[in-house]
């Protein structure tokens, strides 16, 4: 029986993301953990100090710290002290009025990916599933996922760099010489096979297994398209479906067996009528390699029929139905309390195809979001065995009413959920014990108000100590180094003591020109013209300061054989500047694109330029 991809497009065909979305949004977020190292007997600990005008060397012995280097920011440095003097240390300077602020230098870590790409606000699956918290602790680095599909469009540019190369048949002219070189039964195969048409060329014409791998794997933080849930893993691309979405049982039972001999874990999002004992045989070969599969798109009740991979009788098949963004079962999605294992996102799912990205719906999308979470596991635990993988997930899933009926635990996958029950919680309160700064005491707020490290849960002086011996911790104490005297303003100021008139000081020199500088520059373009030849007035404006005059450049972005770029410029223009403001215009032939015009102000402590970028229609 042929096998088709478990993609149910939408009563319109899969539609495109328009050409005007690109760069709308564009959200970055930067997460970093802090692991504030404790304090030992025999070691110092460095603070960060602010100071009016820095810290003087005199005040650093009196405060008993040592300098140890200077920071960009302004007055700004690191000094250290003797881990048992560090409470004294912070209670003298903290009580000095020329002190901004001084803290404890904790160790910080990037434990997040930046969520930087331009359709992010669009990927509402990995919302659902918490990928963002999730990414906090795994983000799949070192591990390969076997997508067997219609293949991979290599150089998308969300794709490329993500998908996992075979070193064995690569270097020295081993991708073209015709030797197995690597012994694993295929020649030449150095990224990926293509078991449809037996050659090592898994390109994707249909599209689908490209959606499918972007949903996987899709560059985070690289300001292009998307972010897949477990960005740092790669793909191992293996084409079993042909270019119309369909293969007999044996190409995909060749593609399964090899997918298993190298990966751990293995998308299929594809299915039919079974059972196949093929498909069977291929996939019991491999019982630690877990097989996430799609549950079909034909709104069958699978205890009543048998659809295949989904229902081959092994522990190391978890196969995945679709839900909605309002956790509901799509309509067009199988189900079964005892064959769908788990639900996730598989309506309107933007991904990577061919080219460009599109949004598709079927249990095919829903999926590679499972295989995600798998990834994000074996990642944070290479030990686990693919039993305990699929046991994770399913014990981990976000309970949802609507889905009960339909699944076997009536659950949606969970990534954060399931890293933190692979992590452990000790108290409960949702925060894994990796990320708990109170690992004994519900605290889901982590509050730390003096920030040690410690939370307010579990420290015995969460308001800081208690310096001067007064019953007011240091935190609340306006005085911390003299008892009694809380309430006031700050310390008593020492004794000014008066030193001897000086002679007067030298004429100080003339202060150098102050450099220009310049806001992001507007421009308008007057009229509208679809020739490649027509004359348009750019009106630009700008303001600045300490300047005479102001140049624009107006560069066309020109294109040729797919790649656009600004290379010369069509026109160059010289205006004064007046009361701080460039007014100028700059009539020049442009066709209908982008064009980069440039604002220079030269005055005499020298320029400063501004660069925008408009499309002219």
């Amino acid at each position: 029986m042929g096998l088709h991809a478990s993609t149910r497009v939408q009563s319109v065909p899969a539609r495109p993301v328009p050409a005007d979305h690109r760069g709308v949004r564009n959200l970055t977020v930067v997460t970093l953990l802090l692991f504030l190292a404790l304090p030992g007997a025999a070691r110092a600990e460095d603070l960060i100090v602010r100071r009016d005008g820095g810290l003087r060397a005199a005040e650093r012995t009196a405060a008993g710290v040592h300098h140890e280097r200077k920071l960009r920011l302004a007055d700004t440095e690191v000094v250290s002290v003797p881990a048992e003097e560090v409470d004294d240390a912070l209670a003298t300077l903290r009580a000095d009025p020329d002190v901004d602020w001084v803290e404890r230098d904790g160790i910080a870590r990037a434990q997040a990916v930046a969520k930087a790409d331009p359709y992010w606000d669009d990927l509402w699956g990995l919302g659902a599933l918490d990928v963002v918290d999730a990414w906090q602790l795994s983000t799949g680095t070192g591990v390969t996922v076997a997508v067997v599909d219609t293949g991979v469009d290599a150089a998308h540019e969300d794709l490329a760099g993500q998908l996992a190369l075979n070193a064995g048949e690569r270097g020295g002219g081993r991708e073209t010489n015709g030797i197995d070189d690597d012994g694993d039964g295929l020649v030449d195969n150095w990224r990926g096979w293509d078991f449809v048409y037996n050659d090592n060329d898994p390109d994707d014409v249909k599209g689908h297994g490209s959606h499918v791998s972007g949903t996987i794997v899709a560059g985070n933080a690289n300001h292009k398209g998307i972010s897949g849930l477990a960005p740092d893993a790669r793909v191992l691309m293996l084409k079993g479906l042909g270019d119309d979405g369909t293969a007999p049982w044996s190409v995909i039972a060749e593609a399964l067996d090899f997918a298993g001999g190298h990966a751990r874990i293995v998308n299929a999002s594809l299915g039919g009528l079974g059972p196949a004992q093929v498909i069977d045989d291929a996939i019991a070969a491999h019982p630690n390699t877990l097989y996430v599969v799609s549950a079909g798109n034909s709104a069958f009740d699978l205890d009543a029929t048998t659809y295949y991979p989904c229902e081959v009788p092994y522990p190391n098949v978890l196969c995945v139905g679709a839900s909605d963004d309002a956790d509901r079962r799509a309509d067009f999605s199988n189900y079964s309390p005892t064959a769908v294992d788990v639900f996730a996102p598989g309506v309107d799912v933007l991904s990577t195809t061919r080219g460009g990205y599109w949004y598709f719906d079927g249990t095919s999308m829903a999926a590679p979001h499972v295989a995600g979470v798998a990834a994000l596991l074996l990642a944070h635990d290479g030990r686990l065995t693919a039993a305990q993988l699929k046991a994770t997930i399913l014990d981990s899933a976000e309970p949802i009413p609507a889905l009960a009926p339909y699944g076997r635990n009536g659950g949606r996958a969970n990534a954060f959920a399931a890293l933190t029950r692979l992590v452990g919680d000790s108290d409960g309160d949702g925060i894994p014990d990796a990320l708990d700064n109170c690992v004994t005491v519900p605290n889901r707020d982590q509050a730390d108000a003096d920030g040690d490290g410690l939370g307010d849960a579990c420290d015995p002086t969460p308001r800081g100590g208690d310096s001067d011996g007064d019953g007011v911790p240091d935190l609340d104490d306006r005085c911390p180094t003299v008892p009694g005297l809380a309430a006031l303003g700050g310390c008593p100021a020492p004794p000014v003591v008066t030193p001897p008139p000086a002679a007067d000081p030298p004429a100080p020199a003339p202060a150098p020109a102050a450099a220009p500088t310049l806001r992001a520059p507007k421009v308008k373009a007057g009229g509208r013209c679809g020739s490649r030849s027509c004359r348009r007035t750019l009106k630009v404006t700008a303001t600045g300061t300490d300047a005479q005059t102001a140049t624009v450049t107006v560069v066309p972005e020109r294109c040729a054989r797919g790649r656009c770029a600004f290379k010369s410029g069509v026109a160059t223009r010289t205006f004064p500047v007046r009361t701080g403001r460039v007014n100028g215009s700059v009539a020049v032939k442009l066709p209908a694109g982008r064009v980069r015009v440039t604002v220079t102000l030269f005055g005499d402590g020298g320029r400063v330029t501004r660069t925008v970028t408009v499309r002219l229609r």
